[in-house]
């Protein structure tokens, strides 16, 4: 997407008619932006920090592509914010300040909101009183007052779409947010005011319908919301979902809970704590029946709201039993994540668009797809169902993390109980078919042949795994680098990266099938677990190395060259002029005279000296009777690294891991020993000479001067910062280790 820093011209106001934006004050003019930070992403474009020229106040910049602007959910959100703006606004309402257009893009100038869901607000500060929810309830209450009194109707409101402006608990107030799916009105209140605007079955968030909207056809109303906002005040004060007690039920379930019975359970297990005037409220919002259900005016100057009859004394564990409402689930999916990404493959094939480049051989079956391939791993006694203690086990063993197996068990209890009532099924655990259920954040799509799922260049919002079909991967210039297949995963580099920028593009090859996770599913996932985070930057890393060769490997502009046993391809200290890749034979690589590696079929080499302008580190030379090896001159290779940043980071940092390699082995041939797991271990403890239990960067210094003793300080900093994997500054053995290993470069 284009910079508005260098635009030609400055976007338009196209709000300036209104009578609330001043005419001819440009963007650039009115607002500090700040374009480098993005405080999120969302389906249309990215959020921005900005503030007000003249007063420095703080607000959110909105940047959408023209691209999605046709879309009825864009439309509608639209339309909802500018009829909120034109009737004034509202202080418990995200409202619309400004909006601009330029040639691609609007610019949507928006309230900022800092201070996160209220849910997490409420468990952040610890145990809180009905008195404490019935101040945020009535600015809930007040919003939707205000909506519908000016023709909006939200229909999609859950906690995520209530967030605090502030962090303080004192004077955080409610900021109600997404209006994607929101219905507005005629001023006459005589219909939809889009014609095009979908029922109210067709969209929103399943858990928070009333039981009407089940209908087929049926319009959005005012009371709908009421409905959810008691489903949403039952939450808060009860820790749990009315028609989802344990908390992981699949939307058909509730669904069905909802339908057979509408009326939220009152059993005094889950409401004994409560006034009489709190439980009275979440009856009359949550009524079955839409005539009788209190309005948001009504509910506006109900005493428990106002604060009259709310009891003022901290409920007991209030905010453990809302923590246990999101953590619950949020643990189990992390555990599936995490399981998704250890079966994950690390990269792709290339042999069927390009015959000449080299193969990797791809274990993934395609015929079992990844959610069965999960299951199984949950149950590893191939009972043929899960357990709750299968469930405590994987989210333990990947994770870390210690799941109550008095949740899980009450999950799974339910669980068999609905399904043994339908199905007859006798089995005392959760069966494939339910399984999926257990993970909200866990988005399953399909995209037709042809379809790009992310474009080089892009903001990421999410990463995939591959169920079925194929995707392409491609370089910013649509250079074919790799084909991906069932078991595979991708778009998980901006997500880690700092930049959160799509380094390549991917696009569906046939029709396929993938399973998306959210960056806000992401972050969660991997802040559970640095294990998980670390064997994702691994492959991340593995993958790109990958694609580096592959997009080598396809240029033509080689020549064969044959070398004979004992015949040198290029000597210790010369200058670097090609670089070549092994066709047949073997060839051992030598460092002050002593063997410190081997390059087979398959392996390229010579890259190291071209990148970093430097002699050449090794001498290498053929020691079968004959070595076939492609050579391509240095200016070609330049030509082709220069031509992707990515790429030509990433084969600097194999160069500089191979060096790093070579100093070990040359380290270790010094101590008389060789590289076995044991020898691999004992020269990082002879290398820790502070026996800290990690390589400082002094420490790597040391190893790679002791090879080289002019290698360039800068060149070290770049190397610790990529062989450090989880980040904090230093090497453990853990990641000293993978270096050897058959993961990433086992080869060179």
């Amino acid at each position: 997407m284009s910079n508005p820093r260098k635009l030609s011209k400055q976007p338009k106001n196209v709000m300036h008619h209104r009578k609330r934006s001043l005419r001819g004050r440009s963007l650039n003019d009115k607002y500090n932006l700040d374009w480098e930070q993005v405080l999120g992403e969302g389906a249309y474009g990215s959020v921005h920090p900005a503030r007000l020229a003249a007063t420095g106040e703080k607000v959110a910049l909105k940047k959408i592509s023209k691209r999605y602007t046709d879309s009825s959910s864009f439309k509608t959100e639209t339309d909802a914010l500018l009829r909120i703006y034109d009737n004034g606004g509202h202080p418990n309402i995200s409202g619309l300040r400004d909006m601009y257009e330029d040639y691609n893009h609007f610019y949507l100038i928006l309230d900022l909101v800092s201070g996160g869901e209220m849910f997490e607000h409420l468990i952040n500060y610890g145990a809180y009183s009905e008195a404490d929810a019935a101040r945020l309830m009535y600015e809930i209450a007040s919003a939707l007052a205000f909506l519908h009194g000016v023709g909006v109707i939200h229909s999609d409101l859950k906690p995520e779409n209530l967030l605090l402006d502030s962090k303080k608990r004192i004077d955080g107030v409610i900021k109600m947010i997404d209006f994607g799916c929101a219905v507005v009105f005629e001023e006459d209140g005589s219909g939809p005011k889009n014609v095009n605007v979908p029922s109210a079955n067709s969209n929103g968030t399943t858990a928070y319908w009333p039981p009407e909207r089940f209908k087929k056809g049926i319009e959005a109303n005012p009371l709908m919301d009421m409905w959810a906002v008691g489903v949403i005040l039952y939450i808060m004060l009860t820790g749990i979902h009315p028609f989802d007690l344990s908390g992981t039920s699949t939307d058909k379930e509730i669904e069905d809970r909802i339908l057979a019975d509408p009326n939220p359970p009152m059993d005094e297990e889950y409401t004994a704590h409560l006034s009489l005037y709190a439980i009275e409220l979440i009856k009359s919002l949550m009524d079955p029946n839409p005539d009788n259900r209190i309005t948001a005016y009504e509910m506006l100057n109900h005493s428990w709201v106002r604060g009259e009859t709310a009891s003022s004394t901290k409920m007991a564990d209030s905010d453990r039993r809302l923590s246990r409402f999101q953590e619950l689930r949020y643990q189990l999916e992390a555990g599936l994540f995490a399981v998704l990404v250890g079966e994950g493959q690390k990269g792709a094939t290339m042999s069927e668009a390009h015959p000449s480049a080299v193969e990797r051989a791809h274990d993934s079956d395609a015929s079992t797809n990844l959610m069965k391939k999960a299951f199984d791993i949950f149950d590893k006694e191939d009972k043929g169902f899960i357990t709750s203690d299968d469930l405590s086990r994987v989210v333990k063993e990947r994770t870390g993390k210690v799941v109550s197996a008095r949740d899980t068990r009450a999950y799974i209890d339910k669980k068999h109980g609905d399904k043994a009532s339908r199905h007859g099924d006798k089995s005392d655990g959760l069966s494939l078919s339910s399984f999926g259920g257990l993970f909200n954040g866990i988005y399953h799509k399909h995209f037709p042949r042809g379809h790009v799922i992310f474009n080089a260049g892009d903001k990421g919002d999410a990463m995939y795994f591959l169920n079925s079909g194929k995707v392409e991967i491609q370089t910013r210039k649509g250079q074919l680098v790799a084909i991906l297949r069932s078991g595979d995963f991708f778009g998980e580099g901006s997500l880690l990266s700092e930049s959160n920028t799509r380094f390549t593009s991917a696009r569906c090859a046939t029709p396929v099938d993938v399973i998306e996770i959210k960056r806000v599913d992401f972050d969660r996932y991997t802040a559970s677990s640095a294990s998980v985070k670390q064997e994702l930057r691994l492959k991340w890393k593995a993958r790109n190395l990958d694609y580096a060769k592959n997009m080598i490997r396809l240029q033509t502009n080689v020549k064969e060259r044959i070398y004979r046993k004992g015949e040198i391809v290029y000597r210790e200290g010369a200058r670097g002029k090609s670089m070549y890749q092994v066709s047949s034979g073997e060839l051992e690589v030598l460092h002050g005279g002593q063997k410190v590696h081997m390059y087979v079929q398959k392996d390229s080499f010579g890259e190291s000296s071209l990148l970093f302008e430097r002699p050449r580190s090794s001498t290498v030379r053929c020691i079968s009777d004959s070595c076939a090896v492609l050579e391509m001159k240095g200016e070609d290779f330049l030509a082709v690294v220069n031509s992707d940043a990515e790429m030509a980071s990433t084969l600097r940092n194999m160069c500089r891991k191979r060096l790093f390699k070579k100093a070990v082995k040359q380290f270790s041939l010094h101590k008389n020993r060789g590289l076995s797991d044991d020898d691999i271990v004992a020269a990082f403890h002879d290398a820790d000479v502070d026996q800290s239990g990690k390589l400082s960067l002094n420490e790597v210094r040391r190893l790679m001067h002791r090879m080289e003793s002019n290698f360039p300080m800068e060149e070290i900093i770049q190397l610790l910062n990529f062989i450090d994997v989880d980040q904090d500054g230093a090497v453990n053995l853990e990641e000293f280790k993978s270096l050897f290993r058959q993961f990433e470069d086992s080869k060179n």
